[in-house]
């Protein structure tokens, strides 16, 4: 009497290596480095192409975002209907590792392969600033509070640049580079919380606010070489 083997747990080989391609491409668009914009936002605006419907503030419609969600979801499609089973956990596990995947590839490479500049992280949830205008005065303080931390097991030496607001029309935090350069050292796998505190002459300043506060900070890191990350 013969008996049936059990079914093998792929059914269509190349149905299932389309939808990992599909998944694997997802991730490397995803990838935030070596800039704070993921590596799809860079690709498609180094071809004069807009990432954002509003580029000027980078919100509205995500463009990048959208086609990578339709990548994922037919990578998934592929992939579940390739399978005899384990349907449900594949697909579970590849959304998993479009979610972290991105991250860990990035402090991974940051912390094997990168040197200099391109080793540093920064907790962008975690940086603020604050800009008062002094009582009575043309002087403004500003305080900003940025973690970073190096991946690498070199000492890393860069210049912060604070970058303008995307959110408010006047300068506000931005201003301490006129009390710049801003120099951070950073010892082999330092974390650390640095803090910039300085007090700014506003007599040559057309327009800034009395007082304001921000989060998501934007700032340029620069070495000596004159390369820069945008975080």
């Amino acid at each position: 009497m013969e008996t049936n083997s059990p079914e093998g747990l792929v059914k269509n080989k190349e149905q299932l290596w389309k939808g990992l391609v599909f998944i694997a491409a997802s991730i490397i668009l995803l990838l935030p480095f070596p800039h704070r914009r993921p590596l799809g936002d860079t690709i498609i605006m180094e071809l004069g192409l807009p990432a954002y419907s509003n580029m000027q503030t980078e919100t509205g419609f995500h463009f990048v975002g959208i086609a990578v969600f339709i990548m994922v979801i037919y990578g998934l499609s592929q992939v579940s209907q390739a399978l005899n089973k384990w349907r449900k956990r594949m697909v579970i596990l590849g959304i998993i590792a479009v979610l972290t995947m991105p991250i860990w590839l990035v402090e991974t490479y940051q912390s094997s392969l990168a040197r200099g500049i391109y080793t540093v992280g920064f907790d962008k949830e975690r940086s603020h600033c604050t800009f008062e205008q002094l009582d009575g005065s043309r002087e403004a303080s500003i305080d900003c509070m940025i973690p970073l931390e190096n991946h690498s097991n070199e000492t890393v030496e860069f210049e912060i640049i604070f970058e303008k607001s995307r959110f408010q029309e006047d300068e506000t935090y931005s201003l301490i580079n006129r009390a710049g350069p801003h120099y951070v050292t950073l010892l082999p796998g330092q974390r650390k919380q640095v803090e910039f505190r300085e007090t700014i002459h506003l007599t040559e300043v057309d327009f800034y606010s009395q007082w304001g506060q921000s989060g998501f900070v934007d700032i340029i890191l620069k070495d000596s070489q004159g390369r820069e990350r945008q975080l």
